[in-house]
């Protein structure tokens, strides 16, 4: 549920300009990743329930695989 004053059509105009991100698994995690140009890939998300793997830079946001 979205509770603002600006109009749907505004809040919503850019959705489709999203890039689409993939799941993959890599060294034993799930990440979300954003494919780029050049076949590598940037990581979006983490999805791991053990707290030691956010911890790890190998597997921070941004980082390029």
């Amino acid at each position: 549920m979205l509770y603002t004053i600006i109009p749907e059509e505004i809040v919503l105009a850019d959705l489709e300009k999203v890039p689409a991100s993939q799941e993959i698994t890599f060294r034993g995690r799930r990440l979300r990743v954003l494919p780029l140009p050049d076949g590598k890939y940037q990581i979006v998300q983490l999805i791991s329930s053990n707290p030691c793997d956010f911890l790890s830079p190998e597997f921070a946001p941004g980082k390029i695989l």
